[in-house]
């Protein structure tokens, strides 16, 4: 007998699986081509009978079976992909902990009161104080990376009466760290426009030629 050709096999083979679609993986095999003629076996299967109650029979068990193997392979390669997904983390969490913490390279300067009674000393004071803020937040933003850690920076480097005034709105910066919309300010540069215009509203440049006029009209030397 000679063998038959892929496409008489295949053909068999659906022809085959149409009669047992109630059983789709047996199907699905049958499907893929048999290598004998099943117009026999299609006719007894058609017609009930003690032969094909048995292959119905044979053919669930079969079935059974292989949805079981399908479960356990499914269940198997769920087991693994969480264990590569933990294996990944493990990884991932172990380089972290390796990488050591960048330092910070600047250091904090002295708080600012505002409470210096001498309005050019106090806004020398304020704009000193002002310069190390920026110079903190510029250097050092590996550590201060979000507007809300600049601002409560910034917020802490504050102390006495230039604190109270602001306190309040310290306050609601704090309780709506997650919503932005309620921040007294957007941003840093904003706190820092608002305290310029309570500390830095003289033209120190006229109130240095001033004092260096009276000096000179006493006969002291300038400073």
């Amino acid at each position: 007998m000679s063998q038959p050709s892929d496409q008489q096999q295949a053909e068999w083979g659906r022809a085959l699986a149409d009669g047992y679609q109630k059983f789709p993986r047996i199907a699905a095999c049958l499907s893929t081509g048999i290598t004998v003629d099943p117009i026999a076996l299609i006719g007894q299967l058609s017609t009930p009978s003690p032969v094909s109650e048995c292959l119905q029979a044979a053919f669930h068990t079969i079935e059974t079976y292989l949805n079981h193997q399908e479960f356990e392979r499914q269940q198997k390669a769920d087991e693994f992909s969480k264990m590569a997904a933990a294996l990944a983390k493990a990884v991932t969490d172990g380089s972290s902990a390796r990488e050591k913490p960048r330092r910070r390279l600047t250091t904090d300067p002295e708080p600012f009161s505002g409470e210096e009674k001498d309005i050019a000393k106090r806004q020398v004071n304020y704009v000193n104080w002002r310069s190390h803020i920026g110079r903190v937040l510029q250097t050092d933003s590996h550590i201060f990376k979000t507007e809300f850690e600049k601002l409560q920076y910034t917020a802490g480097r504050l102390t006495g009466e230039a604190y109270r005034l602001f306190q309040a709105r310290f306050d609601v910066l704090t309780a709506s760290k997650d919503n932005r919309q309620l921040w007294p300010w957007d941003s840093t540069k904003d706190l820092v426009a608002a305290l310029d215009g309570i500390y830095a509203m003289m033209d120190l440049s006229k109130t240095a030629a001033l004092d260096y006029d009276d000096l000179w009209m006493k006969g002291q030397p300038y400073p």
